[in-house]
């Protein structure tokens, strides 16, 4: 939050959730209550399918010979 990031909200299932959704738009974090919330994060190596993918918009190019 505050960061500029948005994201889809997943698996409401009353009105409720969304009104809490909406509620949490008016929170001001202060700079260090934002830093403790990613602190516990520790990023990690990717794995999986998602690793030996090349990046959006990058295609490999074959080389043919005619």
């Amino acid at each position: 939050m505050g960061q500029g990031i948005a994201s889809p909200i997943i698996g409401v299932t009353k009105a409720q959730h969304l009104d809490d959704a909406a509620d949490a738009l008016d929170l001001e974090l202060t700079p260090e209550e934002g830093f403790s919330k990613e602190e516990p994060y520790l990023p990690h190596e990717t794995v999986g399918p998602i690793d030996s993918n090349p990046p959006q918009a990058v295609l490999p190019l074959k080389s043919e010979e005619n």
